[in-house]
């Protein structure tokens, strides 16, 4: 009776398991993790699988102030990414 008392206890537990942090938007454990958060002019960073599909976007060649356009680039700082902005 104990027996199956536990294993309907272990079974309730492992059903709420949360999800890792690995899911949770702008999650990283590295620089490479991490793309724009928008295909183009993007002024932020998010993980890889939330990429925006950028699939047949074009984008200006404008180098817009305030975005990753002019030599910023996207950066894992504690576990986020970051947009790392360049200002030239």
């Amino acid at each position: 009776m104990k027996t199956i008392f536990l294993f309907f206890i272990l079974l309730a537990v492992t059903g709420c398991v949360v999800k890792p942090p690995s899911y949770a938007s702008g999650f990283c454990n590295a620089d490479a993790d991490c793309v724009p958060s928008a295909c183009c002019h993007a002024t932020g960073c998010v993980s890889r699988d939330q990429a925006p599909n950028c699939n047949n976007v074009a984008c200006t060649l404008n180098c817009a102030p305030g975005t990753l356009d002019c030599g910023g680039h996207c950066s894992c700082e504690k576990n986020k990414c970051t947009a790392i902005l360049e200002f030239n």
